[in-house]
């Protein structure tokens, strides 16, 4: 299975910062780390985590865990194409919206998330699951 997936914020900051559903964001990362999945996430995630991850650590911690975590990530580009196409979406989170048009573009295979919102914007588009769900799907 050479699944690509993409990473919401919750998803990194339970890894990153071991909350509830660190364990199965570990096994995840891990996949990824061998590369049996290929991982993707874009800017503004990463720009969102930075924020939380100097919230609980200093600046130089929080770096390395964010080049740590660069090393099985890639980055994947939103442009103002795909912005344009996310706030004329019927989606009401713009920040989810965006996410989900930036998956779309680069037609990434899945969309993993912990939030309950995000998981309703599932569709034939866009597989949107938890971490638990796609781990299932793997492991089947």
């Amino acid at each position: 299975m050479d699944s690509k997936v993409f990473l919401d914020a919750n998803f990194l900051l339970d890894f990153l910062l071991k909350r509830k559903g660190y364990d199965i964001a570990f096994q995840l990362l891990s996949l990824a780390q061998k590369r049996k999945i290929k991982a993707f996430t874009n800017p503004s995630i990463i720009q969102t985590i930075s924020f939380y991850l100097q919230k609980n650590f200093d600046p130089t911690i929080s770096k390395v865990l964010l080049l740590e975590l660069l090393k099985i990530l890639t980055i994947v580009e939103t442009d103002q194409e795909t912005i344009l196409n996310a706030l004329n979406s019927p989606i009401k989170d713009i920040e989810d919206a965006i996410h989900y048009y930036t998956v779309l573009k680069h037609q990434l295979d899945y969309l993993i998330t912990n939030d309950i919102d995000f998981l309703k914007l599932d569709s034939s588009l866009i597989s949107i699951k938890t971490p638990t769900d796609f781990l299932k799907l793997f492991q089947d």
